[in-house]
């Protein structure tokens, strides 16, 4: 081998290295624009605040929906981690909940999209289980604990939230007719 060979080899080697490094700063790069575009404060999501705009994946159908899509359908948001294991013992008292019992029911997985698949596994064909970068960043670190249920009105505001630690507790928040638009009894003023 040359000198030339063993120069040449190491432009492509720093070259290599180089472009892997610009991948990175350009996924930071868009996961600074994502988070910037959603507008997330350092507060935390209270009662009465509307409901942060997102798009996610859904875990079993792999399809993709927004919040958008979602108004006038969702009565609660229950919004679990892949790091909580209140959240997998709750996902696995719902999976014995009829599907009926579930409607107006969506999950919002805080985590990587295969530990939400585990987590959350034995939801998915009754409950649509959402997960995506943009529901971390519009949820993650602004919710008072977790697991925790957002009953939402129909203006899609938050209407009330409870922490919960048992399936009955958010089946029990569905049978409840559709929480009013006016301000809850939980809001802080």
């Amino acid at each position: 081998m040359t000198a030339f060979d063993v120069t040449y080899l190491a432009l492509w080697i720093l070259a290599l290295l180089q472009g892997i490094v610009a991948l990175v700063l350009v996924d930071r790069l868009r996961a600074l624009r994502l988070l910037g575009s959603i507008g997330r404060a350092k507060t935390e999501i209270a009662v009465g605040m509307t409901v942060p705009d997102f798009t996610a994946t859904d875990v079993a159908s792999g399809k993709s929906t927004s919040s958008a899509l979602l108004r006038g359908n969702v009565r609660v948001l229950l919004a679990l981690s892949t790091d909580c294991s209140s959240c997998s013992h709750l996902a696995n008292e719902l999976k014995l909940a009829p599907a009926e019992a579930l409607r107006g029911l969506v999950v919002l997985c805080l985590g990587k999209q295969a530990a939400c698949r585990t987590v959350t596994s034995t939801l998915s064909r009754h409950v649509p289980v959402l997960q995506g970068e943009e529901i971390t960043m519009a949820f993650g670190g602004r919710l008072p604990g977790l697991p925790i249920a957002l009953l939402i009105d129909e203006r899609w505001n938050i209407a009330a939230m409870r922490e919960v630690a048992a399936g009955d507790h958010v089946l029990e928040s569905l049978r409840q007719p559709p929480p009013a638009p006016s301000r809850s009894e939980f809001a802080a003023d």
